[in-house]
């Protein structure tokens, strides 16, 4: 993953939904009358359709014809995105604390980093992540992820042991829920189960309810 063009892709969208709704809430001032939902959906889309033609803008054009087909009411799209996008980028600065952690883990033990799949054989000399953990705990599509991460380190010196386990300990990134090793035929295992710390994010539906009539 792309973590920076990723972080400049919700960066936009978080910025262009804000000023459409500025332009939105601008506009509505400037009526006598209040103004029905399916006409707040008009002058929202007289903003955003010049924008899917813009250079600009292409990072976010998918989002943008998205919001502009929906049928439900686009001022509440563009205040979802905007929640969404926000949590979004809080939850990726958790991925890459949780990145540079297992980065700076292999570096300082001189092992590799493998992910693997939870029934398949650990690879030796490495820390093993398991990938329900890497695809499965970081959605950024829902913006939701799990607390409870496992790292399996393989390893063939027993004199690692204490090391791995002080290392493990001493982040304070994480609490550890669990911490075992396993002695095999001529191998090491030490399992760490890692809790997070900072609260689980969990972002709305990005088109949820707020149905109005389709003009």
């Amino acid at each position: 993953m792309d973590l920076a063009k990723d972080k400049t892709h919700r960066q936009c969208l978080n910025q262009f939904c804000t000023n459409a709704l500025l332009h939105l809430y601008i506009t509505s001032t400037e009526k006598t009358q209040p103004i029905s939902p399916i006409e707040r959906n008009r002058l929202l889309k007289r903003f955003i359709k010049p924008k899917l033609e813009n250079h600009q803008f292409r990072l976010i054009k998918r989002e943008l014809k998205t919001i502009l087909q929906s049928k439900r009411s686009i001022e509440h799209l563009l205040l979802k995105a905007i929640e969404v996008t926000s949590m979004q980028d809080k939850m990726l600065a958790e991925i890459v604390k949780w990145t540079n952690f297992i980065s700076e883990l292999s570096s300082t033990l001189a092992l590799d980093i493998e992910v693997i799949k939870e029934e398949h054989p650990l690879k030796r000399n490495a820390i093993n992540v398991l990938d329900n953990d890497v695809f499965n705990s970081f959605d950024v599509d829902t913006g939701t992820y799990k607390q409870l991460l496992t790292i399996k380190i393989c390893y063939t010196c027993q004199k690692l042991t204490d090391k791995i386990i002080a290392l493990v300990q001493q982040d304070k990134l994480y609490q550890v829920a669990s911490l075992q090793t396993f002695e095999g035929e001529g191998f090491f295992v030490t399992t760490a189960m890692l809790n997070f710390k900072t609260q689980c994010v969990q972002c709305p539906d990005f088109a949820a309810n707020s149905r109005i009539k389709s003009e």
